[in-house]
């Protein structure tokens, strides 16, 4: 009577061919008894990573009643009975024997187990991440030839390409099947709906002058934000703060983001900053007199780089001798002062002032309605308003002389006192009570 001996698979059916050989006592063979097998199926078998090949034997009787001995590669690595799970390469067989007659059946290499590694589904972008309106990202799984690509938004399929572009929240998956037919499922991308930052600046339309710089500030909704400044259509990289010094004429704004979101992205008001330039006044020198140009708001008159005083309009005559410089203010608040004009006068002109001789006096100063005027020598005498048109002129020889001042309002005037050569040798304040 012949035992039929098999070995099956559940997942992979091993081929079984067994050569039953039976001992005798000591090492003797029992001729009289055959041992052989149904062999099902044969061929290689290949599994994915973290699948398995089981293995099994169909036997007559109770599992219990052989020695179960599974060989991988020739060495023996398990006794489990009736049934083997392979979960790695190699060349698998049973040896089986039988308990009660010591029938011994061994399998041929029935099955080469080869284990395919799994592909590698991951997401290129990390969560948990933000997406506010408009705002939009591709995401990237990879690209290999023969592969195939599921992506899943919320469970339901989205897309079936290397890639998908994300445009809102939900939870994004993708899952890659390769060549040998072994899947992998990436882990979940969290994208979070959001609403973008709100920015405003602390100036708009603000005007400097050259040397000065305006600060300005980007006023945010909240903090932990990115700033990225503008002037026009160009980027400024050497500032990235809530804060910035400006020092350029042009169109300002800020651009406010938050840090990993996508989309989340705003951009301010933009504030108009003028530089505007210092004014560059030229002094012209007529002799002892000294004028800069019309058009300025204030003068500041300055010998040796002190200021004279009382010397605040776009004329001054040099009494003497140095450095005369003026500092001007324009329409825009802006100052500028003019290059160093040096003055030495005639001898002349200064003599009766360095011998302690006044050149002329002038009395009473306040007047009311008589001035004196006692010169030394011949003068010639010129009464101006602030803005420096002549209203009153005198000239006379040397002695006292009375001049009536009822020609002019009361009120702030200056004079200018110049010799027979016109030289000025006197300038200064009258008070008409």
């Amino acid at each position: 009577m012949k035992k039929q001996l098999q070995i099956t698979g559940r997942t992979v059916f091993i081929p079984f061919l067994a050569i039953l050989i039976c001992l005798m006592a000591g090492s003797a063979i029992k001729t009289n008894a055959q041992c052989s097998t149904q062999q099902t199926p044969n061929g290689n078998r290949s599994i994915c990573e973290g699948g398995s090949v089981s293995m099994s034997a169909r036997i007559m009787g109770d599992p219990s009643d052989y020695i179960w001995e599974w060989e991988k590669d020739g060495i023996i690595i398990s006794t489990i009975e009736n049934v083997y799970n392979a979960t790695t390469s190699g060349e698998y067989r049973l040896i089986l024997t039988e308990k009660s007659t010591s029938c011994r059946a061994v399998s041929p290499n029935l099955t080469i187990v080869t284990v395919n590694p799994l592909p590698v589904a991951v997401i290129d972008l990390t969560g948990p991440v933000e997406i506010c309106p408009g705002g939009e990202v591709t995401i990237d799984a990879g690209s290999h030839t023969g592969f195939q690509y599921e992506w899943f938004k919320d469970g339901s399929m989205v897309g079936v390409n290397p890639t998908y572009t994300v445009e809102e929240g939900g939870s994004y998956r993708v899952r890659v099947t390769d060549t040998n037919s072994c899947v992998d499922t990436s882990d979940v991308l969290l994208v979070n709906d959001g609403t973008p930052p709100v920015v405003s600046l602390s100036l708009q339309d603000t005007s400097v002058c050259a040397g000065e710089a305006v600060l300005l500030e980007a006023l945010v909704s909240e903090p932990d934000l990115l700033f990225l400044w503008q002037h026009g259509q160009d980027t400024v990289t050497d500032s990235d703060s809530a804060f910035i010094e400006i020092n350029r004429t042009g169109l300002w704004s800020v651009i406010v983001s938050r840090s990993g979101a996508i989309g989340c992205d705003a951009i301010s008001d933009t504030a108009v900053i003028t530089v505007n330039p210092l004014p560059a006044p030229q002094i012209v020198r007529d002799e002892a007199e000294l004028h800069v140009p019309e058009g300025y708001v204030s003068y500041r008159w300055m010998l040796n780089g002190s200021d004279i005083n009382g010397a605040d309009t776009r004329s001054w005559t040099a009494v003497e001798d140095g450095d005369y410089s003026v500092s001007v203010t324009d329409s825009n608040g802006c100052t500028g002062v003019s290059p160093v004009e040096s003055v030495t006068l005639p001898a002349s002109s200064v003599a009766a002032f360095e011998h302690n001789e006044p050149f002329v006096k002038i009395y009473p100063n306040p007047a009311r309605n008589v001035l004196t005027v006692d010169a030394v020598t011949s003068f010639h005498m010129e009464i101006s308003g602030l803005t420096g048109k002549v209203l009153l002129q005198h000239s006379g020889s040397a002695g006292k002389h009375l001049l009536s001042l009822d020609a002019l309002p009361a009120g702030l005037y200056l004079y200018r006192i110049t010799d027979d050569r016109k030289i000025t040798v006197h300038t200064g304040k009258l008070i008409r009570q």
